[in-house]
């Protein structure tokens, strides 16, 4: 059953395109339908897109249960990254690293090139800031403007691919929990968690700040890569209490980061935890790189590594919330 689920989502979500650059407005309508069908046939009722498509401004999140009335929210972003394969130069990495490499390269030619151009007019020099601004746009405009990304099988499809399973499952083995849960695929992660942003600020007005501080949020970002070092994120310390508990059932490091480039960020006045994995560790708690996420090498579905995370917060969810 297990695997036969998780082939079924990977060849849906994965390997047809129709899903794979999820954009514009008629591709995500097609995956809210398909996630609509999905949650429906295992009894969670109908779902809803908190938002209007075809407005580019807005973020549509899809969400399935009543986030207002569940004890915990279960998130993973649907949108995917804009940029093409072969950016990674240009990519903003978990840990920042990409960030400040890029930043202090732009500062070098900045002060090696294009402030002596303008301070002492130096032909040469302006010249080669000129060449250099000019193979920089040829390079990134097109992959991050006009080209799309179909290289998206660990962020975050492998994301959205754990709350079908985890969503299964629950139908199939604690049907009773259904009503204490609540799916939502955020959108615009990839363009500063706006659509997060928008879930809290909604929940906030309904539910006040107090209320809002004893629910849990569970959120999944790349999942599913090459090899990965398992881990739990977390920005407070409620999240980080029940980020331990989890990892006492499974393989994961717990780190607890004051600023963190996913949707748990925007979560911080709830009891946030994000399961994540990374490629690599650079010996420093907060260097950590997922080095195949927006690059043409994210085209492999790691099924083993979601089904791990998946299940650990299944398990949490079984022994720790009440029916």
């Amino acid at each position: 059953m297990k695997e036969e689920l998780l082939k079924r989502l990977e060849k849906d979500l994965c390997f047809d395109e129709k899903f794979r650059v999820r954009r514009k407005p008629a591709v995500k309508r097609e995956f809210f339908a398909y996630a609509d069908e999905f949650f429906a046939a295992r009894g969670y009722g109908k779902g809803r897109a908190d938002g209007d498509f075809d407005d580019k401004k807005d973020q549509v999140n899809l969400i399935f249960g009543d986030e207002n009335t569940a004890d915990v929210i279960l998130t993973a972003h649907y949108d995917t990254p804009k940029n093409n394969a072969g950016l990674k130069p240009f990519m903003f990495l978990f840990n920042k690293a990409g960030f400040f490499a890029q930043g202090f390269s732009m500062l070098f030619v900045l002060a090696a090139v294009v402030i002596p151009a303008v301070l002492l007019g130096i032909n040469v020099h302006f010249g080669l800031s000129v060449l250099w601004v000019a193979l920089m746009s040829a390079w990134v405009f097109p992959n991050y403007f006009i080209f799309d990304n179909k290289f998206n099988f660990n962020d975050n499809m492998s994301g959205c691919i754990a709350l079908f399973y985890i969503a299964d499952k629950v139908a199939r083995e604690r049907p009773e929990l259904k009503n204490k849960l609540c799916f939502v695929f955020t959108d615009k992660e990839e363009a500063g968690v706006k659509g997060a942003k928008k879930l809290k600020k909604r929940l906030l007005e309904t539910l006040g700040s107090e209320k809002l501080a004893e629910k849990i949020n569970l959120n999944f970002d790349c999942v599913g890569g090459r090899d990965p070092l398992n881990f739990l994120v977390t920005n407070t310390d409620g999240g980080l209490e029940i980020a331990n508990k989890i990892a006492e059932s499974g393989d994961f490091k717990v780190y607890k980061w004051g600023i963190v480039n996913m949707d748990t960020h925007a979560f911080k006045e709830m009891r946030s935890v994000s399961f994540c994995a990374a490629s690599k560790r650079y010996g420093v708690s907060s260097l950590l790189e997922s080095k195949d996420i927006h690059t043409n090498r994210d085209n492999f579905l790691n099924t083993k590594q979601i089904v791990k995370h998946s299940d650990a917060a299944y398990d949490f969810l079984k022994n720790n919330i009440a029916e």
